[in-house]
């Protein structure tokens, strides 16, 4: 089997991630939801590109390189650049990069010595210091669509979407048969709002793999941002025949009924997901579109107790669990989570509490 083979199997064995919500990173406005279909990749590939690299002999782009220029490389830097890959090896990239930041500096035109610096670099979760890495490699030589493709992938990772969308076409377009290639592609450029050129990708990944759900789940959320419900429908429901129990395709089926006005479908496929799905705050939106329009305040509020009581510092999540639990006719407890949005710090909190409570009550309270 082939590095490149090994590569594409060792992609092919990750399953797809579901995004959830990540509070610590700034996401582009207006996308709510939409989040549960793309950013199921870039994670994945990380380890993926581990793997690949990792204790591989020197990729087939090394011979090229050195035949389009590159300065030939002494036994001193071939002997400390394996000594480095034999560290990665054995997980310690601490002393790889001891090894290979000198080294780089020494050898900066040497294209393998930046490819094994950047897993290093990936190794410590240094994903900008690998990017930087990578980008310098795909310089130094004919096109390989492999860094291209390490480039690319980690320039998503980073939400260097121009940037990640370059690298990927190159990738692609040398090698358009290859599935991942168009399919990375496609999440690219519709992380950007590129629909109709991500469409255009995944497409191409369609055809060269109909089973790969991701292709089914992207396309429905295009389908979705585009306003096409129906045809988001179709798309989430061959995601779901390969791949039945990941919460981001229900996500998308749930956004897509309750866009055609059936909240109660929408509820059950709401109720089918994990707990961890269940407690992100789009889906928890969701719940309380679906269970509002349904008349069911009860089933709102008792989704975002769970969610509070798991995670009990949220401010948002206790205002809501109160706001909610009013709503169903619980003012006790309602008053019990709105006491504890004041002391997380919800801005809206004390008027909550002075609503549901008793104003000589709410002045004895511990502020």
């Amino acid at each position: 089997m082939t590095t490149r083979d090994q590569a594409r199997l060792a992609l092919d064995r990750l399953p797809s991630r579901f995004p959830g919500v990540e509070p610590d990173k700034e996401r582009p406005k207006g996308l709510g939801l939409g989040t549960a279909a793309v950013g199921l990749l870039s994670i994945g590939l990380v380890v993926a590109l581990a793997v690949f690299w990792q204790g591989s002999k020197p990729p087939p782009s090394s011979a090229k390189a050195s035949s389009a220029g590159a300065v030939p490389r002494s036994a001193e830097i071939s002997g400390t650049l394996e000594q480095a890959r034999a560290y990665l090896a054995d997980g310690e990239a601490s002393m790889a990069l001891a090894l290979l930041e000198p080294l780089a500096a020494r050898a900066d035109r040497d294209r393998d010595v930046r490819v094994a610096l950047g897993q290093a670099f990936l190794a410590v979760d240094d994903f900008a210091a690998a990017y930087d890495q990578y980008s310098q490699a795909v310089s130094l030589g004919p096109t390989d669509p492999q860094l291209h493709f390490a480039a690319g992938t980690l320039a998503s990772r980073l939400r260097r979407q121009t940037e990640a969308i370059a690298h990927l076409r190159l990738a692609h377009e040398t090698e358009p048969s290859n599935a991942q290639y168009a399919l990375f592609l496609g999440q690219a450029e519709l992380e950007a709002g590129n629909y109709a050129p991500a469409t255009a990708a995944l497409a191409r990944a369609r055809h060269a793999a109909p089973d790969d759900p991701r292709v089914w789940g992207m396309l429905a959320e295009i389908a979705l941002r585009e306003n096409k419900a129906e045809m988001a429908l179709q798309h989430a429901s061959r995601a779901r025949h390969h791949d039945p129990d990941n919460d981001a395709w229900k996500i998308i089926q749930a956004r897509a009924l309750n866009r055609q006005g059936n909240a109660a479908k929408a509820a059950v496929v709401v109720e089918s997901l994990s707990d961890k799905a269940k407690h992100t705050k789009p889906v928890l939106r969701l719940a309380g579109e679906c269970y509002g329009m349904l008349k069911q305040p009860e089933k709102a509020a008792a989704l975002y107790r769970g969610a509070s009581d798991s995670n009990p510092r949220d401010a948002e999540l206790a205002f809501e669990s109160a706001v909610w639990l009013e709503r169903a006719g619980d003012r006790p407890t309602a008053l019990a989570y709105a006491r504890r949005a004041l002391e997380a710090g919800h801005a809206s909190a004390t008027q909550l509490v002075e609503r549901l409570s008793d104003q000589r009550e709410f002045r004895a309270q511990p502020r």
